[in-house]
């Protein structure tokens, strides 16, 4: 005949594996919030550079400016014109 053990010889072992097991949730927690960010803030790059090609060729398509007018600089160009002062 085999011996039962006691009843609550087994406490603690629900914290033990709660100890070990909750690391291992939050760390996939946190990959899943760091991919999700990582898609948006790619799908933003995506957006603002589908911007600023449209308006680049919007630009590109405008009439040449008036004689003696310098073609304004849009504002999100970082280059200067040869006839800007500062």
């Amino acid at each position: 005949m085999t011996r039962r053990r006691p009843a609550g010889h087994d406490r603690g072992s629900f914290t033990a594996e709660m100890a070990a097991g909750l690391p291992a949730l939050v760390l996939l927690l946190l990959t899943g919030l760091t991919t999700i960010n990582a898609v948006s803030t790619k799908a933003a790059c995506l957006d603002a550079a589908r911007e600023a090609a449209l308006a680049a060729a919007r630009e590109s398509r405008a009439p040449p400016p008036a004689a003696g007018r310098p073609r304004p600089v849009p504002r999100w160009s970082s280059s200067r014109t040869a006839n800007s002062s500062g």
